[in-house]
């Protein structure tokens, strides 16, 4: 298919323009990430309750939070945003390692990092399976992750203390 000037990457000049929500760490996600990269935006709080014409126009596969529009085209997710911010923006700061290795690694625990938020607000009764999960995952299986130590340090205590007032066995 042949790219056309409407397909083309707009410039880098281009406003950028982020909806979002202060309640949504997704939105947290990307207002780091283009910090980090320097990058100037304009914001739009998001009312999740009454959500605006102009998100629902620009996410109407998910109708969520965050959304960046970049020269008039409309990015839902986060990942795809952080992931769209390095191609974009190549010149700045990167946000992923430069090994393809390290990147995925980055991706995966990107990915996991939202699973485990999202299972915060997990039913009672779902919260232990994914404790056991989280527990196993760490210490069964990054043995030999070159990433672990940071995330023992840094992540498992912040997973725990979140999962301590309703799973006795996390912590």
């Amino acid at each position: 298919m042949e790219k056309t000037s409407e397909n083309a990457i707009p410039p880098a000049a281009s406003p950028l323009m982020l909806f979002g929500s202060w309640a949504s760490s997704y939105t947290h996600r990307v207002q780091l990430a283009l910090r980090l990269k320097g990058l100037e935006y304009d914001y739009v709080e998001e009312d999740l309750g009454n959500k605006s014409d102009e998100l629902l126009r620009h996410n109407p596969v998910h109708k969520k939070v965050p959304v960046l529009v970049h020269g008039g085209r409309a990015l839902p997710e986060s990942v795809i945003i952080l992931q769209y911010l390095d191609d974009a923006w190549p010149e700045t700061r990167p946000l992923l390692p430069a090994d393809a290795f390290d990147r995925a690694l980055a991706r995966f625990w990107c990915h996991f990092a939202g699973l485990a938020w999202s299972a915060v607000l997990l039913p009672p009764q779902l919260i232990g399976p994914v404790c056991l999960a989280v527990e196993f995952f760490f210490f069964n299986s990054l043995c030999l992750s070159p990433t672990l130590p940071f995330f023992l340090i840094k992540f498992v205590p912040a997973v725990k203390s979140l999962f301590a007032a309703t799973c006795s066995s996390c912590v």
